[in-house]
């Protein structure tokens, strides 16, 4: 039998970075071109042990009838996750060679463009595959969002997974049934109608046909003077979320107005400099109130200098 060649793009948020956190609020994510790459192939006899190889960690995972922790969270959690919802399959073997792409990882960097999710997506589509479990693709969105959260041990927006199997589009946050889930997973809790949760169409991501293709260039400014941790930001929003309500979504409706507006300029090829310093100057007071640079001081003044040249930056 021919293997399967998987490939999953890499994701950008364009627009929606903490407003895609709240339901209300939307993002446009965009995908790469460029995609992560595996291949999965079914043993021809009846060997019941999963072999999974990745260039990304250079090492190589081995999930049999005796062994059913290989101590990689993702890898881990596919398993968990597709025997709470089929426990009645018998292990299958075969074997995924997960080769990734240089796009995603430079030396030992990550460039942030959805490394973890895209392993996420070709480890469970593969043990799919091989298990000869057929399964709908918005299931294996689903599936690939729980693995996802419970891998990374927080529970996110789900853009990521998202873009991965919808596309270039608008993110709304749609996923609040698969987020408790995963929530009662990883609290050992009983998993409340999964298989329900499971077969829903969430449609988190809506069309966007952009008149004309993006080319985008990645910065790499990690050894500038100001360092920003995403996970101490978004933290602190949230508290600023829950302390200070009625600004914050003042905020945020301010900058969903600012994106919106810049996704309308970008289909009506009238986009400026204005759009985008109209998003950054409301980052600048969200950040100013969490006491935590959203956008540094560093790395705001490197895109207003972009901003003289042919180039939009966000």
């Amino acid at each position: 039998m021919q293997p399967l060649q998987l490939g999953f793009p890499g994701k950008i948020l364009l627009t929606g970075g903490y407003c895609i956190l709240h339901p209300q609020f939307s993002g446009l994510v965009l995908t790469t071109s460029n995609k992560f790459e595996a291949t999965v192939t079914r043993n021809s006899n009846s060997g019941d042990s999963i072999v999974i190889w990745s260039k990304l960690y250079n090492k190589e995972y081995v999930i049999d009838s005796n062994n059913c922790n290989t101590c990689h969270p993702f890898i881990d959690a596919a398993f968990k996750v597709i025997y709470l919802l089929y426990p009645d399959i018998e292990l299958c073997g075969g074997r995924i060679d997960v080769m990734g792409s240089d796009l995603f990882i430079k030396g030992t960097t990550k460039t942030g463009l959805g490394s973890s999710a895209a392993f996420t997506a070709c480890i469970v589509t593969g043990i799919a595959y091989i298990q000869r479990l057929e399964l709908p693709h918005h299931v294996l969105h689903n599936i690939c969002q729980l693995v996802h959260f419970i891998g990374q041990n927080k529970v996110g927006s789900g853009f990521d997974v998202a873009a991965m199997f919808y596309g270039s589009g608008i993110f709304s946050n749609t996923l609040s049934q698969l987020r408790r889930l995963a929530t009662e997973i990883m609290c050992c809790t009983e998993a409340v109608n999964a298989n329900e949760i499971i077969s829903t169409e969430y449609s988190p991501i809506s069309c966007f046909d952009s008149p004309f293709p993006f080319s985008v260039y990645l910065l790499d400014v990690k050894d500038g003077p100001t360092h920003t941790d995403t996970r101490i930001n978004v933290r602190a929003f949230k508290e600023f979320m829950t302390a200070e309500h009625d600004e914050c979504m003042c905020l945020l409706s301010e900058i969903n107005q600012n994106n919106q507006n810049f996704v309308e300029a970008i289909k009506a090829q009238c986009v400026t400099s204005l759009h985008s310093l109209a998003i950054r100057d409301a980052y600048r007071r969200l950040g100013e109130r969490i006491n935590l640079p959203i956008i540094p001081e560093d790395r705001r003044s490197l895109l207003n200098s972009i901003e003289n040249h042919d180039s939009i930056p966000t």
